[in-house]
């Protein structure tokens, strides 16, 4: 379904993302772990299509998805469509008078004509129904990811690709989204650097390094179990106590 190609990223001549090949099979749950600035979030919007790699190939259901391509507007349109984002800070995503107007914009930009019935499905699935005459700017971090959810689950996407999205949860709203994502059927690409939500978030894990290669691919399970691949991607740190080297691993914030 997806398919990654020797990418490599730069910005400002800093390489962002570097030689990195994997690809990702339908209705696959993947998390993509990495420290802050290993280059997790450039990748998924390259797989959005917001940007381009300067070296590499990234394909979509075998269509190369380039700037060329994402001219062409009908094709455009089923990407857009198909492949949804869902960024870290929900308030980067907000910008409409009303929750219903928010959950209804990208079906208005997209033309589909069911809207109103869509609107209130995903906000009934949601829980956040009785906001729908609310400005979504008065709400709680936790109920903006819930109409930003809604809005991108309104298009019936196809691939679901989310950046930290537990970052700004508190723990019954993190093992709701858990919940509730784990349910959905839909192939899903999630990036954190929390190894304790990892497990639960997906079986496959891509690892990116501190130098931005991909030094993983395969059982999350069996990566937690490999030392040498942790401490390279700066996921595990050790120190001392009487003389006695432990291991620990980061839970939360680095």
């Amino acid at each position: 379904m997806i398919k990654i190609q020797n990418i490599t990223f730069k910005y400002d001549n800093s390489e962002i993302l570097k030689d990195i090949s994997f690809e990702v099979r339908e209705k696959e749950k993947i998390v993509l772990l990495g420290i802050n600035g290993s280059g997790k979030s450039t990748l998924l919007k390259i797989i959005n299509g917001l940007i381009f790699p300067q070296k590499g190939k990234y394909f979509y259901k075998n269509e190369e998805i380039n700037e060329k391509k994402l001219k062409e507007r009908e094709f455009a349109r089923k990407f857009r469509k198909e492949i949804v984002l869902l960024f870290q800070n929900p308030d980067t995503m907000i910008f409409n008078p009303t929750v219903y107007d928010e959950i209804a914009f990208g079906l208005r930009q997209l033309g589909i004509s069911d809207i109103d019935d869509r609107v209130r499905y995903w906000a009934n699935k949601l829980g956040i129904y009785k906001y729908l005459d609310k400005s979504p700017f008065e709400l709680s971090g936790g109920e903006k990811q819930k109409v930003c959810l809604a809005s991108l689950l309104a298009v019936e996407p196809e691939v679901m690709l989310l950046d930290e999205p537990t970052a700004n949860l508190d723990p019954r709203t993190t093992g709701w989204l858990i919940d509730f994502l784990y349910e959905l059927d839909l192939t899903t690409i999630i990036t954190t650097h929390n190894l304790g939500l990892a497990l639960e978030l997906g079986e496959r894990g891509l690892v990116l390094s501190e130098d931005h290669y991909l030094i993983y691919d395969g059982d999350i399970k069996e990566f937690m179990k490999d030392i040498e691949k942790l401490k390279k991607a700066n996921l595990v740190h050790f120190h001392k106590h009487n003389n006695r080297e432990d291991k620990h691993y980061h839970i939360h914030d680095f």
